[in-house]
């Protein structure tokens, strides 16, 4: 039962982000620090000084962890994003690609235009930021298929063993 209320709690806190992510009118590097929050323990890297890649949520940078960066700097979104390297997720489609990498069996394909990725015109929608779009559009739909991955059983039982001790 208690492996079950994981997954729900779980499968809620993305579906959450990914309805605040379809909901957003531009690109947002907090969104992008909340997605980071939830699926970079999967796709982070160890921290290193010459590296580029996006740095694991749990590794200290400059005396904390990311998330408590996030929360003693909350005017400096940016500024802890650039420390970790968050990926542009909300803003670039090669970011929110990074998310499909373990999802495999879920494919995205657009579905044409929306009313958070397009502004109101007299002759109809017309698009603004079609990078944003597909970028969100990306990220929302990865967000939302993250607990269906074949390796997240095996994640929930690693939760459930930790808050079990």
């Amino acid at each position: 039962m208690r492996e079950s209320a994981i997954e729900q709690d779980m499968t809620e806190e993305f579906t959450a982000l990914a309805e605040q992510i379809e909901g957003s009118r531009a690109p947002s590097r907090l969104l992008d620090c909340r997605t980071w929050l939830l699926v970079g323990a999967q796709l982070g890297h160890p921290f290193s000084l010459k590296g580029c890649e996006p740095i694991l949520p749990a590794e200290i940078v400059q005396g904390r962890w990311f998330g408590s960066a996030l929360d003693k700097y909350p005017e400096d979104v940016d500024g802890v994003a650039h420390s970790w390297r968050v990926p542009l997720f909300t803003a670039s489609r090669d970011a929110a690609a990074m998310l499909f990498i373990d999802v495999g069996h879920v494919l995205w394909q657009p579905v044409g235009k929306t009313p958070s990725c397009a502004t109101e015109t007299e002759g109809g929608w017309s698009d603004y930021s079609s990078g944003h779009c597909a970028a969100t559009a990306m990220t929302a739909a990865a967000l939302r298929a993250w607990p269906l991955r074949p390796t997240w059983s095996h994640e929930r039982k690693l939760a459930t063993r930790r808050t079990a001790t």
